[in-house]
């Protein structure tokens, strides 16, 4: 957890002195307590950081966050990502951020209506009930790689795919294989000029 805490505290601290924001600032804008800012800018802290407010944090950097949020190496498994993070404008009026827009990349959500270049809509701050579609990072068994992807949650904390193809079904453990980022609640197709 050190090498994360430092990551983090790293990016914090860059995005901060960028923008000169004080930590009190940074809690007031992004919704996330002060002492959980302090904690994820102190580099030795023995805490481990919550996927929803790195992720809150990330959308209004408008940056990537510098870890994989997972028990895996930063930054691997993200070449199989189903959906990926689209930055929004925290300098827009409507800028939430609890809310993150995510485009659809595969397929593997097809059966619940989500196809490839769609614009899904998650709320890190809505609780996963049974049958909703939520974001989340998928880990591999042996936590060294990880994937962004659109599941289903089923209760009590699970997570499945729906694909038509057996091959792509799998089960994953929320706070074991898996952590959810945000539960969809809107979802758009933009139409193709033809």
């Amino acid at each position: 957890m050190p090498d994360v805490n430092r990551k983090l505290a790293a990016w914090m601290d860059f995005h901060m002195a960028k923008r000169k924001l004080s930590q009190n600032a940074l809690a007031e804008i992004t919704g996330i307590g002060l002492t959980t800012i302090h904690r994820y800018c102190d580099p030795d802290s023995e805490n481990e950081p919550r996927m929803n407010n790195v992720l809150k944090l990330a959308r209004y950097f408008g940056d990537r966050p510098p870890i994989d949020l997972g028990p895996g190496e930063a930054g691997s498994g993200f070449a199989e990502d189903g959906v990926q993070l689209i930055s929004g404008d925290p300098t827009k009026p409507d800028f939430s951020a609890n809310l993150s827009e995510w485009l659809v990349r595969d397929s593997s959500m097809q059966v619940m209506g989500y196809m490839p270049g769609d614009i899904v809509t998650a709320d890190a701050n809505l609780v996963a009930k049974d049958g909703d579609v939520v974001v989340c990072n998928l880990y591999s068994m042996d936590g060294t790689t990880a994937r962004t992807a659109l599941r289903v949650f089923k209760a009590p904390s699970y997570l499945i795919s729906v694909s038509p193809d057996t091959k792509d079904l799998e089960i994953h453990e929320v706070g074991k294989t898996a952590a959810i980022f945000g539960v969809i609640f809107e979802s758009r197709r933009l139409r193709r000029a033809s």
